[in-house]
């Protein structure tokens, strides 16, 4: 009977072990990632359904109640179990190996005896790119592998992949939480992709975007039992109504800057010759400044606050090319008091403007205090906003390139080139101011340029250093 018990044990194993890689399967099989109810009825007509349409694993997030785990063992689905283990760079994993190694062990042990757990989730969304990985996860692996009798994967990029062969997924995730008709566009989209390259990945859904689904729009419960009894993927598509273009926020606040700028223009007569003569006479622009021919505050106070914002614009168009939203959560995940606005977009954008906003007021007091040929601050203001005016073009032409979706290099660039203008405008004026100090010149530059030139240079060595600092913006930008 042991013998028996044994067999029965093993075979058991290693159909689940093919399940987990798919790589023999005889069509594309269905993945939920579940949401639990919190009633049992709940569960039970859940889960019932989900076979009925064909859908063959599910994925818990861990812990998993016992009670649910009974539920699951007598359903006939192949069960993936994921740890809440996300967001480790390298020097977090080496730091922590001891530990780590002891919560997987738990972990596993807690989920041994179901038969039906086909793998075991040990990371999501972690340094998995980094050289160094293999050598630092392996062993924790390898001690694992000792007492454990399950397979291990890790979820990346919105696809899971066992530890077992880390370049070829066994699953992909059709990320959509909420359900809208359009949807089903996507989705059979990439039902169809995966038909027609002759993928053996399966396809995950979110449960509640796919029991929503499947309520509001019958036909699709028709085409998955269809497709799993007759391998025959067809979906008629429902009558949806145009969406509309979106509005873009960054446009609108474009648009009113560039009109705050045309009012400028007409009701502060003098704002249009300081811009010509800044950029074409700009040594006439020095000396009316100097002899304080050009009095008025507001155009240089109103061009910083411009600057600031189109900053925050900056920001925030960076972050959207080079982070995904997996990446935004790392980012934050481990540099929470950057969240401004919480875990997004924006909290990019309100840090941009709030940054920029706050080394201004910084610069002015650094170029005016040791000045001591001027005697009005609005001197200071005018010398140092006047290189700003240039950003209403650079940043019409990153936001043009943005909302098109083309150009991300050349947007970057240009996110560059307003970072270099914004460090250069603080020498400019430095300079500019020297010009009637006299013998006091040189001491006036050591203490403006030069110490902003060190001390610029200091820190971007001290970020470069930071190792901690530079994995959290790898990890962030590989996920």
């Amino acid at each position: 009977m042991n013998n028996k018990a044994t067999y029965l044990f093993a075979s058991c194993l290693f159909l689940l072990s093919i399940a987990l890689t798919q790589q023999s399967n005889a069509q594309n099989s269905l993945g939920i990632v579940w949401e639990v109810p919190s009633d049992t009825a709940g569960v039970n007509e859940q889960l019932e359904e989900f076979s009925d349409l064909g859908v063959t694993h599910i994925e818990v997030s861990h812990p998993v109640p016992s009670s649910i785990m009974e539920l699951l063992e007598r359903s006939d689905l192949a069960v993936l179990i994921r740890s809440g283990n996300r967001f480790f760079t390298i020097s977090e994993i080496e730091v922590q190996s001891d530990q780590l190694t002891q919560n997987y062990i738990d972990f596993a042990e807690q989920y041994r005896p179901y038969l039906n757990v086909a793998g075991l989730g040990l990371l999501s969304h972690s340094h998995f790119d980094h050289p160094l990985f293999s050598d630092v996860f392996n062993p924790i692996i390898d001690s694992l592998s000792t007492v454990s009798n399950k397979s291990f994967y890790f979820f990346q990029r919105e696809k899971w992949y066992s530890f077992g062969n880390p370049q070829q997924p066994f699953g992909t995730f059709y990320p959509d939480q909420s359900y809208q008709p359009s949807d089903l566009f996507a989705f059979d989209t990439a039902m169809h992709s995966l038909i027609a390259t002759n993928s053996d990945q399966l396809l995950f859904i979110q449960s509640s975007w796919f029991l929503e689904a499947i309520s509001q729009y019958p036909e699709l419960s028709n085409s998955l039992i269809e497709y799993h009894e007759k391998n025959l993927w067809e979906l008629p598509f429902p009558n949806t109504s145009d969406q509309g273009v979106a509005a873009n926020w960054m446009v609108l606040i474009l648009l009113l800057l560039w009109a705050a700028l045309a009012i400028q223009m007409k009701y502060l007569p003098y704002v249009r010759p300081l811009i010509v003569r800044f950029y074409l006479a700009h040594r006439f622009y020095v000396d009316d400044i100097l002899h304080y021919r050009e009095r008025y505050l507001a155009p240089g106070i109103l061009m910083m606050v411009k600057h600031a914002i189109f900053g925050g614009l900056v920001f925030y168009i960076v972050a959207k090319i080079l982070l995904s939203q997996h990446g935004i959560a790392a980012f934050f995940h481990h540099l929470p008091f950057f969240a401004i606005t919480g875990s997004n977009y924006f909290s990019f954008f309100f840090f941009g403007l709030i940054l920029i906003l706050l080394t201004q007021i910084l610069t002015l007091l650094w170029l005016h205090l040791p000045a001591k040929s001027l005697d009005h601050f609005s001197q200071t203001v005018n010398l140092y906003a006047g290189s700003f005016y240039i950003d209403f073009l650079i940043i019409t032409l990153m936001i043009t390139l943005f909302v098109a979706q083309i150009g991300s290099s050349l947007t970057l660039i240009f996110a560059a080139v307003y970072v270099l203008i914004w460090f250069l405008a603080f020498n400019l004026a430095a300079f500019d101011t020297s010009r009637s100090m006299g013998s006091g010149r040189f001491l006036y530059l050591f203490l403006t340029i030069g110490l902003h030139t060190v001390l610029s240079f200091a820190a971007v060595l001290l970020i470069l250093l930071n190792t901690n600092l530079i994995e959290i913006l790898n990890l962030a930008i590989s996920l």
